[in-house]
């Protein structure tokens, strides 16, 4: 299970890039509109492991207030065949937000058109939420 926020300010979204530095090599120099990554036992729960997340990849000195979108299963890709994803969504109103780890992401806001060419390259996750907030046609994939 694979906690998963999509970070907006307003119609602005947080687009990152994975570096090389990454330790799944299948998403290396991948782009990706979600923050999240495996759940611990620790953590608890969904989201206690999504706001432990963020708080290990992003810097802010606020916390986000997720909104549930839904599920996310692709099983056409090896990492999808593994993994589920529990989609949320923040607003961060205008407040800074960085990548934590800088040696294994890049990231800032940025228009959803400024997110169109590179499309292609994105993690097919972040393909699906990138349909679903643009209106795109979505395929099997549904949110609600």
């Amino acid at each position: 299970i694979i906690p998963y926020l999509l970070m907006r300010d307003a119609e602005r979204l947080f687009l990152m890039q994975r570096t090389r530095a990454g330790g799944d090599a299948r998403l290396h120099e991948l782009y990706s509109l979600g923050i999240g990554g495996h759940l611990n036992p620790q953590d608890g729960g969904v989201m206690s492991g999504l706001r432990r997340e963020f708080r290990e990849e992003m810097l802010a000195d606020w916390e986000p207030e997720p909104h549930l979108l839904g599920l996310l299963k692709d099983d056409d890709v090896l990492v999808g065949q593994v993994h589920v994803g529990v989609v949320f969504e923040a607003d961060a109103a205008g407040r800074e937000l960085h990548v934590r780890e800088t040696h294994k992401l890049a990231g800032r806001f940025v228009t959803p058109a400024a997110c169109a060419p590179v499309y292609e390259s994105m993690e097919t996750w972040s393909q699906f939420l990138y349909d679903h907030v643009t209106g795109r046609q979505v395929g099997p994939v549904e949110f609600g």
